[in-house]
């Protein structure tokens, strides 16, 4: 599958808010709906709307969406896909989200000093990254991640806590390789 990126031309307006930064959702294709953290109800997108902290983000089978933070992060959601933005801070330092379904392709530009990250969780594994573009898909119970630059951290979680597996050592994942938990 390919993978594109598109840049628009408007920029999220900021908060200082941990919990309350917006980030970005831009339909691409026909059909992302967007459920609030308060609501059980979703919600078509029909251009651009802001996201914030425990929003949920669903393409349909013909649906592809992107979700951009204030730093020019971006995320590109593939068809049949859920994401969860889990946490925000506005500066694009502490970012992390969760994959329920479906595939993305994160393209992270900032490097990350200590104590700061960006991490995308599926049911069974996390990918942490320090500046890279990367794709990471869970269907049927399987994570795979591809990496185009840079270095992603891949270790298995467990399913029932979303901890990392303590025995499994994080696997550093290099540009142009991939792997599967």
């Amino acid at each position: 599958a390919t993978f594109f990126l598109l840049r628009g031309g408007s920029e999220p307006s900021q908060s200082t808010s941990v919990t309350s930064a917006p980030a970005l959702a831009t339909t691409l294709a026909p059909d992302m709906t967007l459920t609030a953290a308060s609501s059980a109800v979703p919600q078509l997108i029909a251009s651009t709307t802001q996201v914030y902290v425990g929003n949920t983000l669903t393409t349909s089978h013909n649906g592809r969406g992107l979700l951009e933070e204030g730093n020019g992060t971006a995320i590109l959601l593939d068809y049949d896909t859920t994401f969860t933005l889990e946490e925000s801070d506005g500066t694009g330092t502490h970012v992390s989200g969760s994959l329920a379904a479906g595939n993305v392709w994160a393209r992270v530009e900032k490097v990350f000093g200590k104590g700061e990250y960006y991490k995308i969780k599926t049911q069974n594994a996390v990918a942490v990254v320090r500046g890279t573009s990367f794709g990471l898909s869970y269907r049927g119970g399987i994570s795979k991640l591809q990496v185009a630059t840079g270095t992603v951290g891949f270790m298995p979680v467990d399913p029932s806590t979303g901890e990392p597996i303590k025995t499994q050592k994080e696997v550093f994942v290099s540009g142009g390789n991939k792997a599967t938990i």
